[in-house]
């Protein structure tokens, strides 16, 4: 019989794509291993670990809007539409395929919210001529950023490039304030959906969810995944998901051990971190100009 893998997170979809999703059977799994040997939980939790990760990942408002409108004025020089995009908070729950999950949300609006999330380029940019046009044309110069282990790059032309200077004075600055922050804190999320504590909670979550007579999928990931491939399922397996997870106490579980990695996430960048704040909020300034005459 054919292995299921266990799935338990999904990437954001942003306009930088930093890492890769965490699939695999146990957190004895090559990528189990890996998460875990690149990152150490807290001995000393922060509760708030992962209200201080939000705040993080909130959406910076007023440069973000500025920035759209810097979009649309270069795409529409370039012969293209724009249309501008309502930035969106960012949540540690976004980088959970399994998100908390209730047995009244479940019977109210299933797995709602879980598909795949749109990415900045939906503005206008499907075609190719005008990918080129916002992205930069893949012979353009590379600019790469530094930043919390990864080694990101983007095109120093095009319209994308062109809101990043605008606003945040900087290519450099833009990667930094906006998809990296996003993706950064990804391999914390994976490495405690790794930990050992939640493959234990993971075999007790499966062996309930198969008790109501469903298939012994290896954990809440899986069943969301399936439920995407099979809408018909949804209802049920998201029902069935929910109570298993309150009866097993799943979501708080999850909380705890997330809360673990993203202590120790917070300190060993907090000085990268106190660095993007302060980028996003000359941002901000800048952005007033830009939007004063939009």
């Amino acid at each position: 019989m054919k292995k299921t893998p266990m799935i338990m997170t999904v990437l954001t979809a942003a306009a930088l794509l930093l890492t890769g999703c965490a699939s695999g059977s146990t957190s004895a799994s090559p990528a189990g291993q890996a998460f875990k040997a690149a990152l150490s939980p807290s001995d000393h939790p922060d509760p708030q670990a992962m209200a201080k990760a939000d705040s993080f990942l909130a959406a910076n408002g007023p440069a973000e809007q500025g920035r759209q409108v810097v979009i649309e004025q270069c795409m529409r020089k370039a012969g293209f539409t724009w249309v501008r995009q309502q930035a969106k908070p960012g949540r540690v729950e976004d980088l959970m395929t399994a998100k908390p999950l209730t047995v009244a949300q479940a019977r109210a609006d299933a797995y709602s919210g879980v598909g795949p999330r749109s990415t900045e380029a939906v503005g206008g940019t499907q075609g190719p001529d005008a990918q080129a046009a916002f992205m930069g044309s893949p012979s353009d110069p590379k600019i790469t950023v530094h930043l919390f282990g990864t080694n990101p790059s983007v095109s120093s032309r095009g319209c994308l490039a062109e809101s990043y200077k605008t606003i945040y004075g900087s290519v450099e600055n833009g990667m930094m304030a906006t998809g990296i922050a996003v993706n950064a804190l990804q391999p914390s999320v994976n490495a405690a959906l790794f930990d050992d504590a939640m493959t234990a909670l993971n075999k007790k979550w499966s062996q309930c969810f198969a008790a109501a007579g469903n298939p012994g999928l290896p954990s809440p990931g899986n069943a969301v995944i399936e439920s995407l491939k099979t809408p018909a399922v949804a209802a049920k397996y998201s029902i069935d998901d929910a109570k298993c997870r309150e009866t097993l106490g799943y979501d708080k579980g999850a909380a705890t051990e997330i809360n673990r990695y993203l202590t120790s996430f917070l300190a060993a960048n907090e000085g990268q971190i106190t660095q993007i704040e302060t980028i996003r909020q000359d941002a901000s300034k800048r952005a007033t100009t830009v939007l004063a005459g939009s």
